[in-house]
Parts: C-alpha cells; structure tokens; sequence
C-alpha cells in the first residue's frame, strides 16, 4: 500500500516536468529542418544547382555539397517565427584573389560586414542618427567614426559564425569564393547593443536613440 501511495506522489510531482519538457519551444534549428521538410527545399535547390555547376562553381573541400548548402540557404532564409518575422539576418561576401584561403576569409569578413551593415542601416532608419551629421563638420566627422566603430565591432562579434554556403570557382589563376552566413536577429541585436554601447558611451543622446532603435528592429 506504502508503494502504491509514493508511485502515485510521483507521478504527480513529475507530472508538471513531463509537461513542461513536451511543452519546450522548438529550438531555431528545429524551425529551420522543419522549413526544410515544409518547403521541399531539397528540391527547390536542385534548379540553383545546375545553374551554379553550368557556372563553374564548385563546394569548397570539407563543407556540404552544393545541393545541401542550397537547400539550407533557402531554408534559412524562409524561417519564421510565430508572428511571421524572419528569424535570420543573412550576409553575402565574395571576394577574388590568386590565393583561395584568403579568398575565403575576406569573403567571410565581407559576409560579416553585411550584416553590420544591415544593423546600421535600421539603426540608423529607426533611430534618426543622422540628425548629429547635419551640425558642424566636427560632429559629422564623429559619428561617422562612432557608426564605423561600431559596425566593426558588431562584425567582429560574428567572426565565428559558419558560413552555410561556401564556394568557389577558379579562372585563370584567380579564385573567386562567395559565402553565405545566416545570424540570428536576436542575437545580432544583441552585438549590436553591446558594440553601439561601445562606440557611443562618450555621447549618450545617440546611445540611447540606438537602444531605442534596437527595441523596435
């Protein structure tokens, strides 16, 4: 009887956790196989495909073959979250040179910069930081090294995001290498805030025009 008392004390204690771990958010890569399998992405790729193959380019050696590396890029780029926003910023880098390694790594940094560029630009829209450009041409000169600053320093933070998409093709002696990276909008507002935070502690009315704006991205 004494068994039957505490199996049933059990079960109600563990019964909330059960629930609760059935009841967890499905992780961003979840959402994104699940766009995959939704969208048929692995189809959809097979076109961009041969497209990218008739043009020469190649998968670059230890990364996934152009098919998977297509399908996940549309993938990524269909993820949504529950109110139907996108849930990732996605950067675009390519960069030519005789050396394919460092090809590929400023491509990355090129990548990057994409999206801190992105950042700044909606910061920049949301958070009306022009309006400290149009004084006098020391201040113009200031903010332009605050948001270059910054822009830095949010691309700094990405460096050691994986590209999904990495490739390249050859043409003489020349490499040309394009790479795709996909970064979390949550995420990347979060660099953000800490780079702006960064750059403009010395003028406190554009750091909090730029925490308002992160708000609102």
């Amino acid at each position: 009887m004494k068994k039957l008392i505490l199996l049933a004390l059990c079960s109600i204690i563990a019964g909330p956790a059960i629930m609760t771990a059935s009841a967890k958010e499905p992780s961003t890569k979840d959402l994104v196989e699940e766009t995959r399998k939704k969208m048929k992405t692995d189809k959809l790729a097979k076109k961009e495909v041969k497209r990218l193959t008739n043009e020469r380019w190649l998968a670059f050696e230890g990364t996934d073959p152009l098919e998977i590396q297509q399908s996940k890029q549309i993938a990524y780029s269909n993820t949504t979250d529950e109110n139907g926003e996108v849930l990732f910023f996605m950067g675009n880098g390519s960069f030519t040179t005789n050396d394919k390694g460092a090809a590929l790594k400023f491509a990355k940094k090129r990548a990057y910069l994409d999206i801190a560029e992105q950042l700044e630009t909606k910061i920049g829209a949301a958070g009306n930081m022009e309006l400290d450009a149009s004084g006098a041409g020391d201040t113009n000169v200031s903010t332009n090294k605050n948001s270059e600053s910054a822009k830095s320093l949010v691309a700094q933070k990405l460096s050691g995001v994986r590209p999904v998409v990495q490739m390249y093709r050859k043409s003489g002696s020349q490499y040309e290498v394009n790479v795709v990276v996909f970064y979390s909008r949550e995420r990347a507002k979060e660099a953000a805030a800490e780079a702006y935070g960064k750059a403009y502690q010395g003028n406190p009315e554009l750091l909090e025009r730029a925490r308002k704006a992160l708000e609102e991205l």
